[in-house]
């Protein structure tokens, strides 16, 4: 799993989008640095993007495999547990749909 897959530009990385090998992408909200390169990994690795519910609709009109969550949601996938909170974002606005903040969940 990768969260927040911001590599092609990114300063502060040497990762390569074709040497990361994933099941899943989580993506906590729809920023530049946060969303990044989610798309195209998603499809080099046949993963699902666990996002919140409108991020997930919006990602999926790109021809990649969603797993929509709701805000307080939790759900179970193979490598544990998630679960949705809300939480304020404090920086500017891109397409922002829904800031969250994904915590295991304790079950």
């Amino acid at each position: 799993m990768i969260i927040d897959p911001f590599i092609t530009g990114n300063p502060l990385t040497k990762a390569k989008i074709k040497n990361i090998r994933v099941q899943y992408v989580l993506v906590t909200h729809s920023h530049f640095d946060h969303l990044g390169d989610t798309v195209a990994i998603a499809r080099r690795n046949h993963a699902t993007v666990i996002a919140s519910y409108e991020l997930a609709q919006y990602l999926s009109r790109f021809g990649v495999r969603t797993f929509a969550m709701n805000v307080g949601g939790s759900r179970r996938f193979r490598f544990g547990s998630v679960q949705l909170t809300q939480a304020p974002t404090v920086h500017p606005l891109s397409r922002n749909i829904h800031p969250v903040r994904y915590t295991p969940d304790r079950r």
